[in-house]
């Protein structure tokens, strides 16, 4: 999948700083770089302005960086490219409403800057391993049949995204519409 970052929108979301100094600018990219390696998704970050005054386009190991040059915005960078690789599967991170709409009309699903920025520092973090614990039991009575049970739910590991979906359905929930179901997709494969 092709993801199109609006980078600066992004890094407004995270720091609250008026101007994004270049050591956020490499940290951001360091992440982008470890997850797109991870993750095998082709990674375009799109920043205003950029080192001269026409486009740049440069690869910095696992991701692709566009500078608009000062001539062009960030936004209308994004729009070219959305356009050049129409048919692709994209998804354009970016909270600016109106580059949000007009990707829309080119089929592209869109995630806030700020919910994509959670999603990658929390696809950072290494991932915590399953503490094997004894099962306990609360009864003095003797039951052969209960003590195995315990010993195998012991050995059965357990995924936390098996008990998410159980928890959270409400049988009184709405169908979600096929463009929904679409975007849930592709923000799952984040």
């Amino acid at each position: 999948m092709n993801i199109i970052i609006d980078a600066y929108n992004v890094l407004h979301s995270v720091y609250d700083a008026r101007e994004i100094g270049a050591a956020q600018r490499k940290q951001f990219i360091n992440q982008l770089n470890a997850y797109a390696k991870r993750k095998g998704h082709t990674v375009v970050v799109v920043f205003d302005a950029g080192p001269c005054t026409w486009p740049m386009k440069e690869t910095d190991r696992h991701i692709t960086i566009i500078y608009s040059g000062s001539e062009r915005t960030a936004d209308e960078a994004i729009m070219r490219y959305i356009q050049e690789h129409k048919g692709r599967a994209m998804l354009l991170v970016s909270s600016d409403r109106e580059l949000c709409q007009m990707a829309a009309a080119y089929e592209v699903e869109s995630v806030k800057a700020d919910e994509f920025y959670a999603l990658l520092t929390q696809r950072q973090a290494p991932e915590k391993k399953r503490v094997a614990q004894e099962a306990v039991k609360l009864s003095a009575t003797a039951n052969e049949e209960v003590d195995q049970l315990m010993q195998q739910a012991m050995r059965m590991p357990i995924k936390p995204d098996d008990m998410q979906d159980t928890l959270h359905r409400t049988p009184s929930a709405k169908k979600e519409t096929k463009k929904e179901r679409r975007r849930k997709q592709k923000i799952n494969k984040l």
